[in-house]
């Protein structure tokens, strides 16, 4: 079974954002404040964007499931990465398809 995992988690990438991000986030609540959910095939490949989103300076944080549905507690099932340059965002998941 293909397992895909959810590029995205508006709300803790916000609040990250509000404090290290300024410009960044000024930009993105000017010009549309996309959210955009793509998917990958499984957890290392999750870890690999967001490791090269940390690397690259891009506003980026990983979201460890409630356990409240489907998957135990604790479980990595999702990463955001931005807001940021729709260039540099685009180097980092440009590969990925959307769900």
């Amino acid at each position: 079974m293909l397992v895909k995992y959810i590029i995205i988690q508006v709300l803790k990438a916000y609040k990250q954002a509000v404090q290290y991000y300024k410009k960044e986030l000024e930009d993105w609540e000017t010009y549309g404040q996309a959210k955009i959910v793509l998917a990958v095939e499984n957890l290392e490949k999750l870890s690999s964007f967001y490791e090269k989103a940390k690397k690259l300076g891009v506003n980026c944080c990983t979201i460890k499931d409630a356990g409240r549905t489907q998957v135990e507690p604790g479980t990595l099932t999702c990463c955001a990465i931005g807001p940021g340059k729709v260039s540099v965002i685009d180097n980092i998941t440009g590969s990925l398809s959307l769900l």
